[in-house]
């Protein structure tokens, strides 16, 4: 049997145990009393102890049979003689030979040629004389106590299989994923689902948490071999670069040069993506705010991408009237504004726009960026913030991929302010982020 099983029959037979003292003392005092109250002649012959071992160990008499040994007060033995002499000269009169047992006047028959000088009950008589006296009640009690007790521990034998069952298998579970078994999960039957039982709840969280272990398992092996795959590619570059020049393959020019300090600048920029963010999980994100007008930084930052998207055929459009003011780190937010910029006009073809607007509703700052290009496909909107997420998984950094770490710096970031972000589909069709921060 398992500890719940035991702490349950012991919770239970304890609990039982008391409700039978507190109700049943008082009936057996009330019994004694009563029985103290009787007339001498009418009191019981028999003492609690006499009767308990007349049940428990019950002597044989010298007549045969069993039955017990009854010390009687010397009035009652004088009775009994008295009795037993008439019914002898009553015997003796009618001729029969044999005289009756005298009885006390409770009604016990007993037996005067017992051993060790004392009168005998038989066992029987004993029975009827307790179903037929005072007595009854005291039986009456200690059965009902006695029943109540076997009950309590049968109840407790039920609940312990019923409760422990469901919460063993939780724990097998449990050491299932402690080994690294990942997809150890808690069978839970169809129509016990969503219900409001203690036992299904427990199991269905221990599904939901294995859920999210899992989940984040794949996401942090995902990460790793995304991080290497970005290492490795403008790290080949510089290897194959200095290879041919080392060769003589490649003159050493300044333009090769150039070539080389961007693939360097890339992995800079990286490593310093990865830094920020690994910050904002361990919430070591150092923010410096200060009252700052967001209009005047979206119009700031449009500028600065305004000479990339003229190249590429993007218009940059910026929409909202009046200052709109929010306590931000300028640093950071240069850095949230710069990422969802390159992040439009990356994937807004040529001929189509831009559009950021910034206003202030309810005591918080909004700003939504929303391009014309080919948007979010539907079911995606919050995958497009993990690290290293594309949508078009084709896409190469060359081919306007990006590192995929853009959109989850941005969302750090947001964040760390006390603020949110969403993505969605424009109103022409293309991708909508909202960045909502509190105002100042």
């Amino acid at each position: 049997m398992n500890r719940l099983g035991t702490k349950l029959i012991l919770a239970f037979a304890g609990v039982t145990i008391v409700t039978v003292l507190l109700m049943g003392l008082p009936q057996l005092g009330a019994i004694a009393r009563d029985n103290q109250e009787l007339p001498a002649t009418l009191r019981s012959a028999l003492s609690a102890r006499q009767v308990g071992r007349a049940i428990f160990f019950p002597p044989r008499a010298a007549h045969g049979g069993f039955g017990a040994i009854v010390t009687v007060s010397p009035w009652q033995l004088q009775q009994l003689q008295q009795e037993r002499a008439q019914l002898q000269a009553q015997a003796a009169g009618t001729g029969s030979g044999s005289a009756a047992e005298p009885s006390l006047t409770s009604g016990v028959p007993i037996a005067l040629n017992g051993a060790e000088g004392g009168p005998w009950v038989a066992l029987g008589d004993l029975g009827a004389y307790l179903r037929g006296s005072i007595e009854e009640r005291a039986a009456t009690v200690v059965g009902s106590a006695a029943l109540a007790l076997a009950f309590a521990v049968g109840l407790a034998l039920l609940l312990a299989r019923v409760i422990a069952k469901p919460i063993q298998r939780v724990a097998v579970a449990a050491n299932s994923v402690a080994a690294g078994d990942l997809s150890a999960r808690v069978s839970v039957a169809p129509r016990h689902a969503g219900s409001k039982d203690e036992t299904v709840r427990l199991a269905e969280s221990f599904n939901v948490m294995a859920d999210s272990l899992e989940r984040l398992e794949r996401q942090r092996r995902d990460m790793v071999a995304d991080v290497a795959h970005e290492l490795r590619t403008p790290l080949t570059v510089l290897r194959g670069r200095m290879e041919a020049l080392e060769d003589g393959v490649v003159p050493l020019t300044l333009e090769e040069i150039g070539d080389m300090h961007s693939q360097v600048l890339v992995l800079t920029r990286l490593v310093e993506d990865l830094r920020v963010l690994s910050l904002a999980d361990a919430g070591r994100l150092h923010l410096s705010p200060q009252d700052l007008d967001l209009a005047e930084m979206v119009r700031s930052a449009a500028a600065a991408h305004r000479a990339l998207a003229t190249a590429k055929g993007v218009a940059l459009i910026t929409a909202g009237a009046g200052p709109v003011h929010a306590r931000l780190d300028p640093e950071r937010m240069h850095q949230v504004l710069g990422n969802l910029l390159d992040n439009a006009v990356r994937h807004t073809p040529a001929g189509g726009s831009v559009t950021l607007t910034v206003a202030g509703e309810g005591g918080e700052a909004v700003l939504e960026v929303a391009d014309t290009g080919p948007g979010i496909p539907q079911g995606l909107e919050e995958r497009v913030f993990e690290r290293f997420y594309r949508a078009d998984e084709s896409r190469s950094r060359g081919a306007g991929g990006g590192s995929g770490l853009g959109l989850a710096i941005v969302k750090a970031i947001v964040e760390a302010h006390g603020g949110s972000v969403s993505a969605g589909r424009a109103a022409g069709g293309g991708a909508l982020l909202r960045v909502v921060v509190p105002g100042g």
